[in-house]
């Protein structure tokens, strides 16, 4: 009966000495024949396992890689379960396609001791041959297991390494989830934002024209909002409002609700229902933005052109009067 491509890579490893020429052909993987405990599995000839086999190892075939007999895998590659175990050796399943590599974050498992249950029958006694097996399965088992710990000591900083990037993506994909929820939030709320990209609606509340020019004004009045005395205060106490009292709204939402209350009319309870703040609150804010904001910022314009501009566009008439002079 002809022998199975699992049996004839047996049949090489068992005749492999110590100064065998075997190669993984895995990028960044060095093993060679001269590694004890590590196996190499003949690349496939054809089909869609040899297809399966070059995707996972990500190297097309060309002229710096060329698939012959003596292109192989080795088993550091593989999980356990794409081996058929005997107390004697290991054979790669049929099916089996490598999928442990340095650019993944899977860690060859560590292998398991079964313990097997004796049915209820007669105890029969072992012959030597078995014996000698089971104790040489048990100590190759107790070599690899070692052989895995010394290559996690050996690499510490591998193991780190792979940790500290895991945790650098969960960290940024939390980030990435809190920035979608803040523009959600911001979003729904009633409020200017929610209107930026809508200039008809912007002026509808406001009056003015558009998102762009709301903003400017904003820009320009911002310095004296920041320090406005509170109506709830007495007009005696300079409080800023910035540091001495949280505020419940943004300023630029306090401009945005001051003008829809002059531009549509909307009464205090509504707004308050539409910004999520208490009457009171709403009530405050109006009269702070009318009495002090009005006054001080708007008063303070200098709407009366200058004794040359009134002269430069004077009518003529007016000219020949002596008082023009």
């Amino acid at each position: 009966m002809a022998a199975t491509s699992e049996e004839k890579d047996f049949l090489e490893l068992s005749k492999m000495g110590k100064g065998s020429d075997q190669h993984c052909c895995v990028p960044n993987c060095n093993s060679n024949g001269r590694r004890h405990q590590v196996s190499f599995h003949r690349f496939p000839q054809a089909g869609a396992r040899r297809n399966s086999w070059i995707q996972a190892i990500r190297r097309d075939p060309g002229p710096l890689f060329n698939i012959n007999a003596y292109t192989f895998v080795c088993s550091l590659h593989f999980i356990r379960e794409d081996f058929k175990w005997t107390p004697v050796r290991k054979t790669l399943k049929a099916d089996a396609v490598p999928t442990v590599f340095s650019w993944t974050r899977d860690f060859t498992p560590r292998r398991e001791l079964f313990k097997h249950i004796t049915p209820n029958k007669k105890p029969k006694l072992k012959s030597e041959n078995e014996t000698l097996l089971d104790s040489i399965s048990e100590e190759v088992n107790q070599e690899e297991d070692i052989q895995e710990s010394e290559e996690l000591l050996r690499n510490p900083s591998v193991v780190a390494e792979n940790i500290e990037k895991e945790l650098e993506r969960k960290l940024k994909e939390r980030d990435e989830e809190i920035k979608q929820l803040k523009e959600k939030l911001r979003i729904e709320r009633f409020g200017v934002f929610r209107f930026s990209n809508d200039d008809a609606m912007i002026m509808f509340y406001t009056g003015f024209s558009t998102y762009a020019l709301f903003l400017a004004f904003f820009n320009y009045v911002q310095p004296a909002a920041n320090s406005m005395t509170s109506y709830y205060y007495k007009a005696t106490d300079t409080i800023n409002l910035s540091v001495s009292r949280q505020r419940t709204m943004v300023l630029i939402d306090e401009l945005f609700m001051f003008l829809c209350r002059l531009k549509c009319g909307l009464f205090e309870q509504d707004l308050a229902c539409r910004f999520n703040v208490h009457v009171s609150t709403v009530s405050r804010k109006l009269i702070t933005w009318s009495n002090f904001f009005l006054y001080f910022v708007l008063g303070s314009i200098n709407i009366w052109p200058t004794r040359k501009q009134i002269q430069n566009k004077m009518p003529q008439v007016f000219k020949t009067f002596v008082s023009y002079y």
